[in-house]
């Protein structure tokens, strides 16, 4: 139990130094504070959706982007390149589709994109009411990312997806994501998210720049301008359009 004692010290915490507490109590308890630093359940509750603008930095380009999210896990992003403008979405339900061109018709997304866009497409973060959630939770131990104390945590979504996280020791934000992938050739890789610039939005604490790696390598990098919460949503705009559907409005807050 030395680890517990350590980090039970280094958060000035004293309920959780039992003889009986195991990797995964401990882990729960710390999803807790974590919530509470975001600025508590009422708020996050109160926080069902978001508009999101913002730029992506991918292959020496810059991309303009916007985002709606809505709780549990609904998505709808509009990307727009030179020449081109891409809307990928998701309802909770259908398969995730996307829109290449706006002259075009919507198509869904490979297999492969689609869980991997399922995945991303949680409002919340893993550590928000896992138990209602059906993820488990198992505390892995500590571990220093450029300087920064950080716990790591095992994360377990409905006995499948596994997830390692890692949460400032300092702030308890989670600062770090991994997960195992696989290239379009099958090569196994690891998915680093990175999470910084965190600021308080209607009192709930959000990133507001993003990092992916693949291994040690950037694939992108996302700014973010400004979230707006709780906008007006348009009827229909996460589902898969028809061929013969206007493209949806802008939403409305």
């Amino acid at each position: 139990m030395i680890w517990l004692r350590r980090v039970c010290v280094y958060l000035g915490i004293t309920l959780c130094a039992t003889a009986t507490m195991t990797a995964e109590d401990f882990a729960r308890d710390l999803s807790r504070l974590h919530v509470d630093r975001l600025g508590g359940l009422d708020a996050i509750r109160r926080l069902t959706a978001m508009e999101v603008t913002g730029e992506t930095r991918i292959a020496g380009q810059t991309l303009p982007f916007r985002m709606v999210a809505a709780r549990p896990d609904h998505v709808w992003i509009e990307t727009r390149a030179p020449g081109s403008t891409l809307v990928s979405g998701y309802d909770g339900n259908d398969p995730p589709w996307q829109r290449d061109q706006p002259d075009q018709p919507a198509r869904r997304q490979s297999a492969s994109d689609a869980r991997e866009f399922k995945g991303d497409a949680q409002f919340d973060d893993l550590l928000i009411e896992p138990e209602r959630r059906q993820i488990s939770l198992d505390y892995l131990g500590m571990n220093e990312l450029d300087g920064t104390l950080c716990y790591q945590l095992l994360a377990t979504v409905r006995f499948t997806d596994q997830y390692s996280l890692f949460v400032d020791a300092r702030t308890l934000l989670i600062v770090r994501r991994d997960s195992a992938r696989r290239d379009r050739t099958g090569k196994p890789f690891v998915m680093r998210i990175l999470y910084s610039d965190y600021r308080p939005v209607a009192g709930v604490q959000q990133p507001f720049r993003i990092r992916a790696f693949a291994g040690q390598e950037l694939l992108h990098e996302t700014i973010i301008a400004r979230i707006t919460p709780n906008p007006k949503i348009p009827d229909g705009l996460f589902s898969m359009p028809d061929a013969s559907s206007p493209r949806p409005g802008s939403a409305r807050r």
